[in-house]
């Protein structure tokens, strides 16, 4: 019949969007990241603190010993003091940086589990800042922490007469090839410590996932 309306398709709108499963993939895995941390963190904190009165306990305790042995090391304890005091400052920087790029992954994750619209965002902020301090975490360990290393070493050779300047293959004496070492170490961890947030910014920023988050629902 030619006045009847032929049944239309249902809207578009109505087609439910299948979710990504790097969501809740990424969600989980910035939760456990941002809790562990956190803890570490608080527990640096606690550290930085806590480790210049634990080294002058342990002094005053080898100290009481009395013997040749003990009163060799002692010395030790006083650079050991040395070296936490030339990275304070380093250290603290990373300290607070590190619980912020808790914080801030933390939140990012509880956002993607609960498919919230702002997830995304809250994940590039957490990228961001993340790959923000490892910059500074480099340039600390390069402009103060190499150098204090280097001064804590030497001083240790020097009390235990055991410093060695006889050059290696290459002429690279033993210190050059404790501070190369030294060098390659920061960097390599460095690296790795970007990977993740790297993975991450590049799987939450697929339009699928962005799709997802943004519906009106979200």
């Amino acid at each position: 019949m030619s006045g009847e309306m032929l049944p239309q398709p249902p809207p578009m709108d109505g087609i439910p969007i299948l979710e990504p499963k790097s969501i809740m993939v990424f969600g989980v895995i910035h939760i456990v990241f941002g809790a562990i941390g956190l803890l570490l963190g608080l527990f640096s904190v606690a550290s930085l603190i806590g480790i210049p009165f634990f080294l002058d306990w342990l002094k005053e305790t080898v100290a009481k010993e009395g013997d040749a042995a003990a009163e060799a090391i002692l010395p030790i304890f006083d650079e050991l003091k040395t070296l936490f005091s030339d990275l304070a400052i380093a250290n603290w920087i990373n300290c607070l940086l590190s619980l912020v790029v808790s914080i801030l992954i933390l939140v990012a994750g509880i956002a993607l589990v609960k498919k919230k619209r702002g997830g995304v965002e809250k994940s590039n902020r957490y990228v961001w800042c993340s790959v923000g301090a490892k910059i500074v975490n480099l340039v600390l360990f390069f402009s103060i922490g190499m150098a204090a290393n280097h001064k804590f070493s030497e001083a240790i050779q020097d009390i235990t007469r055991a410093h060695s300047v006889s050059a290696g293959p290459g002429g690279v004496t033993t210190d050059q090839l404790q501070d190369m070492i030294s060098m390659g170490g920061g960097v390599v961890g460095i690296i790795f410590a970007l990977i993740y947030p790297i993975v991450a910014f590049v799987m939450l920023n697929k339009p699928a996932v962005k799709g997802f988050l943004s519906r009106p629902s979200t």
